[in-house]
């Protein structure tokens, strides 16, 4: 009996010792926050950004400038584009390019069928070498009756002077009576140079006429040989408007007509750039306009190259109002600072951030850490080790960051979505 209880008490010691020793060396049963992950310190004893669970960034309120910045909407152009098109209507004969091609000027762009065009030329030259033809004949027609015309003069004033003698002489021997042979001889010769003169006077007159016949010959010949060469040189600039050459040096932006479609004139059928003066047109809506002017500081992010950030200078505000997604916006076109080193990358979309002011030693956040809560903007800070939503007050802000004006301090850890 007695061996027994000690067995009993011996047992009741060992379980006891077993229960405390496994108390002590369990887990503590308050279990850690998952709602912020702790900051592990840099060799500068500095908290480095950690992702947290919730995938979110702690990133420290700094102290440094800002751009305020209002943002518009464009897209990459030239300042030298043109578009390409036939001055007359007519079948797309040939292709000679393609969308993305570097030219040269006078490099052949396309051509519509020359056919009929050739064939109207080459009728044009016909008539126009048959108006030439007929004028230099009328030419030579009217230098023969010149000669002939001096000569029938000379004939004119010798025939009349002969006239004129031989009646002298008639009279002289006219007392006496056409009985006497003298006065009868003497009148056969001036009845004989009278005739001879009457028709040299109708010869000169006759030819005096067609002189003046031939002087509107000429007139009309003439005539009729500008007319000619008006029409030729018209068939000729329409053969050569269906052929299209590049206006300048520059890069193909687009070709939008195929061999067989038939355009009408000045139809375009594609367009041409220079990417060596590439430049960005946005659209600044009305209100904001009023912030904008000339040589006004720029930051321009292009769709193609998200990570990389372009200065740039409003060179022009358009003073006319259109409509861009439903909004009054006015046209303002801004010229890249360094335009060597933009991409050449035509028509492609840009964001522009005007800046509008400068403010210097700021207290900076992420944009994207502020979030709104109602009438509220709000962070997440981290006091005490623990998340915490703050009401702050903000101020300027740019295309990433924003100034925050009350509510943390410079150093404070704020969270940062992802």
């Amino acid at each position: 009996m007695k061996d027994h209880v000690s067995f009993s008490i011996l047992f009741v010691l060992l379980l006891a010792i077993i229960t405390n020793t496994a108390c002590s060396s369990a887990p503590s049963s308050r279990a850690a926050s998952t709602f912020a992950t702790p900051t592990s310190e840099n060799a500068n004893g500095n908290a480095s950004n950690l992702t947290t669970a919730r995938g979110s960034t702690l990133v420290k309120v700094t102290l440094g400038p800002i751009a305020q910045t209002i943002k518009a909407r464009g897209r990459v152009a030239s300042a030298k584009e043109a578009f390409l098109y036939f001055p007359l209507k007519g079948v797309v004969n040939k292709v000679f390019v393609a969308s993305g091609d570097q030219v040269t000027q006078g490099t052949p762009i396309a051509q519509l069928d020359p056919f009929q065009l050739e064939q109207e030329v080459s009728q044009a030259k016909f008539d126009l070498d048959k108006a030439d033809l007929q004028q230099k004949q009328t030419q030579v027609k009217l230098s023969v009756l010149d000669f002939r015309l001096e000569v029938a003069t000379n004939v004119y004033s010798r025939t009349l002077q002969v006239r004129n003698a031989l009646f002298q002489d008639y009279q002289l021997a006219a007392p006496a009576g056409l009985t006497d042979n003298t006065a009868r001889e003497r009148f056969v010769r001036f009845q004989t140079a009278d005739q001879d003169f009457l028709k040299a006077a109708t010869d000169l007159n006759t030819l005096k006429a067609d002189k003046q016949l031939a002087a509107l010959d000429i007139e009309a010949t003439k005539q009729a040989l500008e007319r000619a060469q008006k029409v030729f040189e018209q068939t000729q600039t329409r053969l050569n408007g269906s052929k299209i050459t590049a206006p300048f040096s520059g890069l193909i932006i687009s070709i939008d007509k195929n061999v067989g479609e038939e355009i009408q004139a000045f139809d375009p059928i594609g367009a041409i750039a220079d990417p060596a003066q590439l430049q960005v047109e946005a659209s600044v809506t009305e209100s904001d306009a009023i912030t904008v002017g000339l040589g006004q500081p720029t930051s321009i992010v292009l769709d193609g190259f998200p990570d990389r950030k372009f200065s740039g200078k409003v060179k022009e505000i358009s003073a006319k109002v259109s409509i861009f997604q439903g909004r009054n916006v006015l046209r303002v076109l801004v010229a890249f600072d360094e335009v060597a080193k933009v991409p050449a990358t035509l028509r492609q979309g840009a964001d522009v951030y005007l800046i509008t002011a400068l403010k210097n030693d700021v207290l900076l956040v992420p944009t994207k850490a502020i979030r709104t809560e109602g009438d509220k903007k709000v962070l997440t800070v981290i006091r005490d080790g623990k998340p915490v939503g703050v009401q702050v007050l903000v101020g300027a802000a740019s295309d990433s960051q924003t100034e925050i004006l009350a509510g943390v301090s410079e150093g404070e850890q704020v969270q940062v979505p992802q």
